[in-house]
């Protein structure tokens, strides 16, 4: 039983759907091929770095307390501990920054570890460089009561572990090898993280992207593979690598509308990906997954597979929105069970299912035009479906069935 409570894959192809689903334009065949699986390069990257942390970490924790008063110009260090309220010592509990006159561009250049950065409510915009260290954040994390945007530029590692937050920041991560990590309970929370491309960002043990933003550029790889069974982001984009290992990525809760161009992927295990929100998740890359692919019913956005090709290995369930396969993009899976709506179209986007195809309740005719008798063409294993019906039971096709497009 998953956490999210959806029903089993043979539960669903047995029991009725939703009422006011639809399948359009669809074309169905017999899978010949399989995609060949993606590798990862990321663990080993990933391996490399957790032992460079290590080396790096700072002493423990002394709970001191400090208020950024660093005069300008900027930047100044944040490891010099006359640049704090509590000089000579630098803070390792909580860091407040205030509209103070103090500068507003620090450095970060020696390994060094802080609970709580904390942003009062007039403080300015500020802005962090991490410079070849270790930046360790073991507490809340960040939290910021400003109307601006506190800004993180990796050039070496950031990590967040315990139960600390990376706020509403952003994290600019660039290349060299450079690293940002979660661990433990941490959170990427709302914050945008931009990875870029030679870099890393990784996720372990407990930790979650929460709501955020994920910027990956080429070159660039999050790597979801290290937490345990289900991990959810706010959104994903860009051409860099995402790796989800044997975990459920569930994507799509700030509802914003993204395209990934890179790749995701999954197949060296049983990956999954669940899309939720109201935002439209568009793939022009690759996606090649050994679990399930699916649309929740929880919302209200889809997916579109545009150009692009995606490689299920277990199932493809619709049970809310639209998914779409347009412009030459072609879907790869075992079994299609649609309860939502389901649109191919463009030349050369075909779906591929070698296993069972289920189609649930339609409604009344008029949520259902792409799928009348007369858009039944011969030599399909499943009977026509009568336009007067105001709901039918889920229809089954063997995996001879080919659904094309209405004339």
């Amino acid at each position: 039983m998953r956490s999210y409570q959806w029903r089993s894959q043979a539960t669903r192809a047995a029991a009725p759907a939703a009422p006011g689903a639809a399948l359009r334009d669809s074309a169905i065949r017999i899978a010949t091929t399989s995609a060949p699986a993606l590798r990862s390069r990321a663990a080993l990257l990933g391996s490399v770095w957790l032992g460079a942390l290590a080396m790096l970490a700072p002493s423990a924790a002394h709970a001191v307390d400090g208020t950024w008063t660093a005069p300008p110009p900027n930047p100044k260090e944040w490891t010099q501990g006359t640049n704090w309220s509590s000089s000579p010592t630098v803070p390792d509990n909580i860091a407040t920054f205030r509209n103070n006159g103090a500068a507003t561009s620090v450095t970060i250049s020696s390994p060094t570890s802080i609970g709580t950065i904390q942003f009062t409510a007039g403080a300015p915009a500020y802005s962090f460089a991490v410079n070849f260290a270790l930046f360790q954040i073991d507490g809340a994390g960040i939290v910021n009561n400003s109307a601006f945007v506190p800004s993180f530029t990796n050039n070496g590692a950031i990590t967040f572990i315990n139960a600390s937050s990376a706020g509403n920041s952003i994290i600019v991560t660039n290349g060299g090898g450079f690293v940002l990590s979660f661990s433990d309970t941490s959170t990427a929370n709302n914050a945008t993280i931009i990875t870029n491309g030679g870099s890393l960002t990784q996720f372990t043990s407990n930790s979650n992207g929460g709501n955020a933003r994920f910027i990956t550029n080429a070159g660039g790889t999050v790597d979801f593979s290290g937490t345990s069974g289900q991990v959810a982001a706010g959104s994903i984009e860009g051409a860099g690598t995402y790796q989800l290992g044997t975990n459920r990525l569930i994507v799509g809760s700030n509802d914003l509308s993204t395209t990934v161009s890179g790749s995701i992927d999954g197949s060296g295990g049983s990956g999954s990906l669940t899309k939720v929100g109201a935002g439209t998740l568009t793939l022009t890359g690759t996606l090649n997954i050994g679990g399930d692919l699916s649309l929740c019913n929880c919302q209200t956005g889809g997916l579109i597979i545009s150009g692009g090709s995606a490689t299920v290995g277990s199932f493809v369930e619709v049970d809310g929105g639209t998914l779409a396969v347009t412009n030459g993009g072609t879907l790869q899976t075992t079994d299609v069970l649609v309860a939502g709506n389901m649109i191919v179209s463009g030349a050369g986007s075909t779906v591929t299912a070698t296993g069972v195809t289920a189609v649930g309740f339609f409604g009344t005719s008029a949520a259902r035009p792409f799928l009348s008798a007369a858009g039944v063409r011969k030599g399909q294993a499943c009977s026509p479906l009568p336009m007067a019906a105001p709901s039918l039971p889920p229809r089954r096709c063997s995996s001879a069935t080919s659904l094309v497009p209405r004339r």
